[in-house]
């Protein structure tokens, strides 16, 4: 960010998510790290928790004893399709992010889904 003379709040940063299914993502544009280690470590370096972030669902193992082996591990083959819709959906979303669609990208990527 110093090299190329960047502003926080024009960081984008996208990161896994527990509490969202697979196939699912979230936009925010400032938020609390809460337990996730990556934005703890981003906000700890910044000194700000004041940076857009695109949450990428994993879902949960089911026991939090299982999680670190669950996130470094490899998804079920069966989800693949899903994450390929949200690495899509995350793709599209950073180009809007880069037209400044903001409010777009919120209400695309935020909406609840139909199960």
């Amino acid at each position: 960010m110093k090299k190329f003379k960047m502003k926080r709040e024009n960081l984008l940063v996208l990161c896994d998510n527990l509490d969202l299914p697979p196939g699912r993502c979230k936009f925010k544009l400032k938020g609390s790290p809460a337990a996730h280690n990556g934005l703890k470590s981003i906000s700890g370096v910044l000194e700000s928790s004041e940076y857009m972030r695109i949450f990428i669902g994993i879902g949960h193992p089911g026991h939090r004893d299982l999680v670190r082996d669950y996130v470094i591990g490899d998804p079920d083959e069966q989800e693949w399709p899903l994450y390929g819709d949200s690495y899509r959906a995350c793709a599209k979303a950073v180009l809007e992010i880069c037209d400044d669609k903001l409010d777009k990208v919120m209400n695309e990527l935020n909406r609840k889904k139909p199960s």
